[in-house]
């Protein structure tokens, strides 16, 4: 096995699982995605398209949520 795919391999079964465990979502996400490319270079193009396309990823879409989450928080009088 070549050196590359064992350290992605490590980064996927260590590193990632480890960044998410210590609250750090974009290192984990971003640790996830270069070792994936690096493994799966040829599967990596398509589902990295497919997630970005994601509409719930949007900024307009998360900050409608946001503020819809928000107002109800502060109707019931609940801090957050």
């Amino acid at each position: 096995m070549k050196r590359g795919f064992r350290k992605a391999r490590e980064t996927l079964e260590v590193y990632a699982p480890l960044a998410e465990s210590l609250g750090m979502y974009e290192v984990k996400t971003l640790l996830e995605d270069l070792a994936f490319a690096h493994i799966a270079p040829d599967q990596f193009v398509p589902v990295k398209r497919k997630v970005d396309q994601d509409p719930r990823l949007d900024d307009k879409f998360l900050a409608y949520w946001i503020s819809r989450i928000q107002a109800i928080l502060d109707e019931k009088g609940i801090k957050g």
